[in-house]
């Protein structure tokens, strides 16, 4: 995805460059050996922007990374470990990177990261914002509460009483540490480009200074719609992968650095994650006739056990194999909610769960079903999966087959009974509180969406 044509005002370079880095074949063999861990690590299947140019020498930040190779390995340890953390949704994490270089003026860290924003849900007119110093409109309450933090930091080191306690309950303690390490990380980014100017950074196709008259290779390969060039860096294979529906120039005589682009795996369908969410659907049916038919609780329950185990592998796995999937996202939840929903049905028609239980879980899932689709006609992607949310799911797919234990005249039905009872009433109550946070964050976004609309 190139950078959104329409921003102004993003950061330049502050001068003429002082530093440059060296080829591979220039460097010595602990160089190298960090030359290798950035070029050829996790980072080149995440990279929007190139990591080396044609000649395969290190772009910004991680050129200069060899200046000091010990310290070097080191700092892109903290990053990758920044870059990719779980703790911070995707969106919020790189809205404040954006904060930050817009602060700053970061012209490397802002090009690099601006892509990766509009990738994770930033609207063009909120990069407008940070560009122009605002506050962004249609944000959700983390993300208006994480970008009050960033500004703090950039401002005063530190955050007062007030605003410290209410990130902490909104962010949790793991995702404001997160924020926290990863303001102070791009500044420390920033303050090295800065100092050592390493030249021209990541030239996405498409932006600023971009024009019509590219010459040679890099011509023929801009002049197909919504490509970006890929290639492996220092091995020169060139490919393309569809980005956007935008054709893409490159000045003309500038060596075109190239960047492996995460979207041509986003798009896969044959990976093994989402082969175990498609077994888990498939066994949605097989539960409800082992609960309604032959009344096999006890194969359920292993049907249930398997289903609960492939959704916590799917993920694991996607994230390890880097198998990360628009599918996926999708297979997901529809499979956790489709247990949810077959098992309330199943327990219902059984007399095992009171009929309220079903009645308000239900109600959940068409209130958020309809706010769905008003984001979606928004033109907004799908609502990050919320912490609660999580935990309501894997509340209630351990109270489903305690109630089937508890359904009986036993001593396990004795012991089993009031730990589902428990299990089911908290389940329900998160179930509903994190449908309820959806919503707010939802009507967040709409109506912000108009307010930014009517300022425009």
């Amino acid at each position: 995805m190139p950078p959104e044509p329409g921003l102004t005002g993003r950061p330049q370079q502050p001068g003429p460059p002082r530093s440059s880095s060296p080829r591979p074949g220039e460097l010595d063999d602990e160089r190298r050996a960090l030359w290798s861990l950035i070029a050829d690590g996790p980072r080149r299947a995440q990279a929007r922007v190139p990591l080396v140019d044609d000649d395969g020498r290190l772009l910004g930040p991680f050129g200069l990374m060899l200046l000091s190779p010990r310290i070097g390995t080191a700092v892109q340890s903290v990053g990758a470990a920044l870059r990719f953390d779980e703790d911070l949704p995707a969106r919020l994490r790189e809205l404040a990177v954006l904060t930050v270089a817009a602060a700053v003026r970061s012209e490397f860290e802002w090009t690099a990261h601006e892509a990766a924003a509009l990738e994770a849900g930033a609207r063009p007119a909120q990069l407008q914002d940070l560009l122009d110093g605002r506050p962004p409109a249609g944000l959700t309450p983390a993300e208006e509460v994480g970008l009050q933090v960033v500004r703090a930091l950039l401002a005063r080191h530190t955050l007062d009483d007030p605003l410290f306690a209410q990130a902490s309950g909104v962010l949790g303690t793991p995702g404001l540490a997160a924020l926290v390490w990863l303001v102070g990380y791009y500044e420390m980014l920033a303050t090295a480009l800065a100092t050592f100017r390493p030249g021209p950074g990541p030239r996405l196709t498409g932006g600023p200074g971009a024009r019509s008259g590219a010459s040679g290779r890099s011509r023929r390969a801009s002049s197909v719609p919504g490509t970006n060039l890929t290639c492996g860096g220092r091995r020169g294979e060139a490919a393309m992968t569809t980005a956007d529906d935008r054709a893409t120039d490159v000045p003309a005589g500038t060596r075109t650095p190239r960047v492996l682009d995460r979207d041509q795996l986003s798009d896969r369908v044959l990976t093994l994650p989402n082969l175990l969410s498609v077994l888990r659907l498939l066994g949605v049916p097989l539960f409800l006739w082992l609960l309604l038919g032959p009344h096999a609780d006890g194969w359920a329950i292993v049907v249930l056990a398997v289903s609960g185990f492939t959704d916590w592998a799917d993920g694991k796995l996607a994230r390890a194999l880097g198998q990360s999937s628009r599918l996926g996202a999708l297979l997901d939840p529809a499979a956790d909610r489709l247990y949810i929903v077959a098992t309330l049905v199943a327990l219902a028609i059984r007399e095992v769960v009171p009929l309220w239980v079903v009645l308000v879980l239900l109600g959940r899932e068409l209130v958020l079903g309809l706010t769905l689709l008003l984001l979606r006609r928004a033109g907004w992607p799908p609502l990050q999966v919320h912490y609660l949310g999580k935990a309501a799911t894997f509340l209630l797919l351990y109270a489903f087959p305690l109630l089937l234990l508890a359904d009986g005249d036993n001593p396990v039905a004795a012991v089993a009974q009031p730990i589902a009872y428990a299990l089911t009433v908290w389940g329900a109550a998160l179930y509903v509180l994190a449908g309820v946070l959806y919503v707010v964050q939802a009507v967040g976004l709409l109506t912000g969406d108009r307010r930014a609309g009517a300022t425009r």
